[in-house]
């Protein structure tokens, strides 16, 4: 997978575009100021990015060097301080942080539990987990997301990974997504806001 999203990167820069994720930018008021934000699996940044312009303390994650050379790139374009760290969501373990921040991060089901599982605990009490991805009735259409039904996510998979959450968002939605080449159309989506409680 390291090598698909190299190449990915390689050969589509800024691929999902420059932009945020729509759902983050409508729930990100709900985190703190100089928040301490741990970004899984975030590609070139945009995300991150988007955040550290905001005053958050930010970490992003992802397997792809070429994305984080181009996530480091940007940020100096901007004047923006984040951490970018190249390794696999098998072996990381974040650090104690205030919200972690997963848009369209695809794992198979054994890999999936232990990184939610993971971040749940790197979390503080009252930290937020976000979460934007493709539900199982995305494979029926050709906006993106992986074709692996094992891949897709369901809420009861959610509602499993994250037993002790107070789900202040948790929803299955059908909505219309224009994130580059590879994400554009009507899409299937989950959308999910989790706090951790005090």
């Amino acid at each position: 997978m390291n090598n698909f999203w190299d190449q990915r990167y390689s050969e589509h820069p800024g691929v999902y575009g420059w932009e945020p994720n729509q759902f983050l930018v409508l729930v990100a008021d709900k985190l703190a100021e100089s928040s301490r934000i741990v970004c899984l699996g975030e590609g070139y940044g945009r995300n991150a990015l988007w955040l550290a312009q905001r005053g958050h303390r930010v970490t992003m994650v992802d397997s792809s060097q070429v994305a984080i050379d181009q996530a480091n790139k940007k940020a100096r374009e901007l004047g923006l301080r984040i951490e970018t760290l190249c390794e696999d969501l098998e072996t990381y373990r974040p650090p104690q942080c205030d919200a972690v921040i997963a848009i369209f991060v695809h794992l198979l089901p054994d890999l999936r539990r232990l990184v939610h599982e993971r971040s749940w605990n790197a979390l503080t009490n009252g930290g937020h987990f976000i979460m934007e991805c493709f539900r199982k009735e995305q494979v029926q259409r050709n906006s993106g997301g992986p074709r692996n039904l094992d891949m897709l996510y369901s809420l009861v998979d959610l509602q499993s990974d994250f037993p002790f959450a107070e789900f202040i968002i948790l929803n299955e939605e059908t909505v219309k997504i224009s994130e580059g080449q590879f994400h554009s159309g009507p899409a299937e989506v989950i959308r999910m806001l989790a706090r951790k409680p005090i």
